[in-house]
C-alpha cells in the first residue's frame, strides 16, 4: 500500500510563504509607524508644554523620542532604538504602583507631564485619555 500526500512546489528564488501571500510572514513598520504615538505626544506638549508624555499602550506605559531619551538619562531605562522601529521608545508595564513610583520621581524633580490611560471603544479601536496630570486643564483631554 502507497500512501501518497498532497505536495506543492514552487518554483523560484522566493521560499514557499511568499508565494502563498506572505501568510506567516509578519510584517514590521513601515517608516511613519510613529503616527499616533508623535501627535499625542506633540499635541500634549504643543498646547500644554509638558517635559513628558506617558501613554498607556497595550499592557505598558510607553514613552517616545525625546521622552525616551529623558527616562535613559533620569531612570536608567533602556531605550529600543530605530531599527524594527522607526523611532526610539522606552516604557515600563501597565501596574499602578509602577506608574505612581514615576509620576512621583517626575514631581520631585519639577517636570510637567501628563498619562493618558486606555480605553477599548470597539475592537482594536481605542480612546486615550489625560488621567493624571500636572495641568488641570489637561485632565479629560481624549484622543
Amino acid at each position: 500500500m502507497t500512501i501518497y500526500s498532497t505536495i506543492r512546489i514552487f518554483q523560484g528564488g522566493s521560499p514557499g510563504l511568499v508565494q502563498q501571500g506572505k501568510k506567516t510572514i509578519k510584517k514590521f513598520p513601515s517608516k511613519n509607524t510613529l503616527g499616533i504615538k508623535r501627535e499625542i505626544k506633540d499635541t500634549l506638549k504643543g498646547i500644554y508644554g509638558f517635559d513628558v508624555v506617558i501613554v498607556e499602550i497595550g499592557y505598558f506605559y510607553s514613552v517616545f523620542e525625546e521622552d525616551a531619551q529623558f527616562f535613559k538619562k533620569e531612570f536608567s531605562f533602556k531605550v529600543a532604538q530605530p531599527g524594527r522601529q522607526t523611532f526610539e521608545e522606552t516604557g515600563f508595564p501597565n501596574n499602578d504602583a509602577l506608574l505612581y513610583k514615576y509620576v512621583d520621581k517626575l514631581k520631585n524633580i519639577n517636570k510637567t507631564f501628563c498619562v493618558l490611560k486606555q480605553k477599548e471603544i470597539s475592537p482594536k479601536k481605542f480612546e486615550r485619555t489625560v488621567v493624571i496630570s500636572t495641568s488641570e486643564k489637561a485632565l479629560g483631554f481624549t484622543f
